[in-house]
């Protein structure tokens, strides 16, 4: 595994990382032997998060003599400094460890949210705090809109940004990474396979040769795992026939990927768009394991509990649809959300029956 810097920390990172979100859906042991495998072919940089699930608690687990060797990342979902204390406590207790190395603000939605949560008594104050304390050893923030990473990078310093970029999802590439190299801000990479919709090679070749420190996709499955890290093998630079595949992947999908941008909000139905069409990891996850998968795939208590609620209230927000069209209106990207949605609902519908059982 190729070694990158991540920005000005000083530390060396496998260029590809273990986005950790999937462990949630696992069982605890399945869930311990993948971060076992993925350490084992090199991987050092490991992402997580309070919000996802019982992730954290099943990481504690697994890095439980082996902490010394990974690189560890959580965000926090806190506003106040007050909020981000207890919720960082227990970040630490489930991942076992008394510090992480990065430590994020997550999901910084717009220019708006950033100002609340680097205002006076905000997160931001925390996690400086936490930084010099040394319960971590560097801050920063996750956002799926480019320009709320570049606002912070104004603002203040810091350490690392965990940003959207893909094949399709291109837009970082244009201000947000050449600021970040620029200030010496390393660079994560978050969807890198927009949710299991690109294929793997392609998708990973196409950022492994861009100027970014760390791509995290987050397989669920062990087989998922061992094949995106396989790419990492391959020498660089692209072929011809590689950079033309990309291209095909880019036109063929770039009028349906949600940007996750959530300018489409409100939705009169009450429909969560973003989350539905970018950012779902059950369905996506058993786009991609199809039928037989569902049945055969080790799911975790989390998955058992959660999943068959999720389904159920998705399905029927989007039953509640009347195409008014508004959420289109707002799409800087001109996608045909209702179709999209309404396109969703047959294998949404077969899912809900599937898991009804759980």
């Amino acid at each position: 595994m190729r070694l990158r810097k991540l920005g000005r920390t000083g530390l060396l990172v496998s260029e590809i990382g273990f986005g950790a979100s999937g462990l949630r859906l696992s069982s605890t042991e399945y869930a311990v032997q993948m971060v076992h495998r993925a350490l084992e072919l090199g991987v050092n940089y490991i992402d997580t998060a309070s919000a996802y699930g019982d992730s954290e608690d099943k990481l504690g687990i697994a890095l439980e003599g082996r902490r010394q060797n990974v690189f560890l990342a959580t965000k926090l979902d806190a506003v106040t400094a007050k909020d981000a204390e207890n919720e960082f406590h227990g970040c630490l207790q489930r991942l076992r460890t008394d510090y992480v190395d990065v430590l994020h603000m997550h999901g910084v939605l717009d220019v708006e949210d950033l100002d609340r949560r680097m205002a006076s008594g905000g997160v931001w104050s925390f996690l400086r705090r936490a930084k010099k304390e040394g319960r971590t050893r560097f801050i920063g923030l996750s956002a799926h809109r480019h320009e709320v990473l570049v606002e912070a990078m104004r603002r203040d310093e810091v350490d690392v940004v965990l940003l959207i970029m893909n094949l399709v999802e291109r837009e970082a590439a244009n201000e947000l990474i050449p600021m970040a190299l620029e200030q010496g801000v390393g660079t994560t990479v978050m969807k890198p396979l927009a949710m299991g919709s690109l294929p793997y090679r392609p998708a990973l070749r196409f950022l492994l040769d861009q100027p970014v420190s760390c791509v995290l996709p987050g397989p669920t499955r062990l087989e998922w795992l061992e094949s995106n890290l396989e790419v990492a093998e391959i020498p660089l630079p692209l072929s011809e026939n590689e950079l033309a595949e990309i291209e095909r992947l880019r036109q063929l999908h770039d009028g349906s990927r949600c940007r996750l941008c959530f300018r489409c909000r409100p939705c009169p139905a009450g429909v969560n768009i973003g989350f539905i069409l970018g950012t779902y990891r059950f369905f996506s996850d058993v786009r991609n394991m199809k039928r037989e998968g569902l049945s055969s795939f080790p799911w975790g208590d989390w998955a058992r509990r959660n999943a068959p609620l999720e389904l159920a209230r998705i399905v029927d927000s989007i039953d509640r649809c009347d195409g008014c069209g508004q959420c289109e209106s707002r799409c800087p990207y001109g996608l045909p959300i209702v179709q999209l949605l309404k396109d969703m609902l047959p294998a949404l519908r077969e899912m809900r029956e599937l898991v009804s059982a759980w």
